[in-house]
Formats: C-alpha cells, structure tokens, sequence
C-alpha cells in the first residue's frame, strides 16, 4: 500500500475507535429520574404601536437596536395606503406611504384578501403586524392583518 492509502485507512479507523468508544460512554449514563418543571411560556406581549415613519428612522438610526425593539414583535401600525399589489409569489403586498415620497411593504395575510379588495390608494388603515427584516434600507411587515 502507498503512504497516501495507509494514512487514509488508519485516520478511518482511528476515527471509528473513537465513535465506538463515545457510544459506549453514552449508554453507562444513568438516566435521569429527576423529573423537572415544565418550561414557562413566555407571556404574550402587548402589540407595540409605532408608526412607519418610526420604523424608518429607528432602523435608520441603529439597525440593531431596532431589531431588539421590533423584529418578530407584533406592532400596531396606523399608516396611509399608497397601492396595493401582489408579488411575484402572488403574495398581496400593501405599500404603506413612508413620508413625501417613500413607502415601505407590509406583506398582508391571506385571510384578508377580501378585505385588502376593497381598499383604496390614499386611505387610512390600521394594521397589526409582525415586524420582518429590513430590505433595500426599509423595514417590512409581515403577517399583517387588517383592523
């Protein structure tokens, strides 16, 4: 056999010694009797009411902090309509007005596509949200349903 081989085959069962033996130890470990608690839920929190101008400018301002405030938190956000369409996933995205000439997505829940038919550019909306990921520098919204 060359070196090459050798080498190959004694790390192979070098290595299978070692699994072996960690088999092994594992299975003299007496199993636990103790019996524990049971986790405590985490109660759940109020949804944090914030504005879209908000979101924009805590991301802007600290993106990591931002994220401990809002990501994967519910939010409540009044917010005005400027279009509502679908993406490429056929998703319906409302596109929340984000100051003069900005906006920012808010992807909405499937149970309110009747609701989402009936909306309008320009119209005052109350959403409640769970705060997403920040994409092209603004945040999104993500299982929004409308209320």
């Amino acid at each position: 056999m060359t070196g090459i081989a050798m080498v190959v085959i004694t790390g192979l069962v070098v290595r299978g010694c070692i699994g072996a033996a960690d088999q092994i130890g594992r299975s003299r470990v007496p199993a636990q009797t103790k019996t524990e608690d049971p986790p405590v839920q985490p109660q759940a929190q109020p949804p944090v009411n914030v504005t879209p101008e908000q979101l924009k400018l805590d991301y802007d301002e600290n993106e990591v902090a931002a994220d401990a405030k809002y990501k994967d938190r519910a939010l409540r956000v009044e917010a005005v309509v400027s279009s509502i369409d679908k993406n490429f996933a056929g998703k319906i995205v409302l596109r929340l007005r984000l100051g003069k000439n900005s906006e920012m997505s808010a992807f909405l829940d499937r149970r309110d596509a009747e609701l989402a038919a009936s909306l309008k550019k320009g119209e005052d909306i109350l959403l409640t949200c769970t705060a997403g990921m920040r994409i092209m520098g603004k945040p999104t919204l993500r299982e929004c349903r409308i209320r």
